[in-house]
């Protein structure tokens, strides 16, 4: 990897590491306890888009280390690492085999929702019960949201036919 490349996606993990961390200070005024809209992840669409699959990759884990790191949360980077590293997977199929037939809002939805599945089967995993199951379709509604707000703004990026030189 190239210099250049590797400082700015240093950049963009820290980037992403701010938006994690604003995003933590201020929960949405919404009754779904641990609903958030995960503003650190329009930074890894961007990535899959502007720069490439083990690049997004990188970033994802990345960005989780950084977060635990920062904020001491040990057991939060359990769920945070495992449904980042699902969702960026899921976004990463989708585009590969599906980006001439969906929207860079359709992927970022995609991967909000793997990425809530993918925290409740650990919540289930680690208390044991699939009752955890019958709060899913909540956060599948809230993904829907989550991953509209993530998707547009690199929608319009993509758009813009924005490059990186090296």
């Amino acid at each position: 990897m190239k210099t250049k490349k590797l400082i700015f996606l240093s950049l963009v993990s820290a980037f992403a590491l701010i938006l994690g961390l604003l995003e933590s200070y201020f929960p949405l005024p919404i009754p779904v306890p641990g609903a958030k809209i995960g503003l650190s992840n329009i930074v890894v669409v961007a990535v899959i888009y502007l720069f490439g699959y083990k690049e997004a990759m990188i970033v994802t884990a990345f960005k989780s280390l950084l977060l635990m790191m920062v904020t001491g949360n040990v057991f939060g980077f359990i769920f945070s690492i495992s449904a980042a590293i699902v969702s960026c997977l899921a976004m990463i199929i989708s585009h590969k085999y599906f980006k001439n037939k969906l929207s860079v809002v359709s992927i970022s939805v995609i991967g909000a929702c793997f990425h809530n599945l993918t925290q409740v089967c650990v919540a289930a995993i680690i208390v044991r019960s699939l009752y955890v199951f019958s709060y899913f379709p909540i956060l599948l509604l809230c993904s829907l949201f989550a991953g509209y707000l993530v998707g547009y703004p690199v929608q319009i990026l993509v758009k813009r036919d924005f490059k990186f030189e090296e």
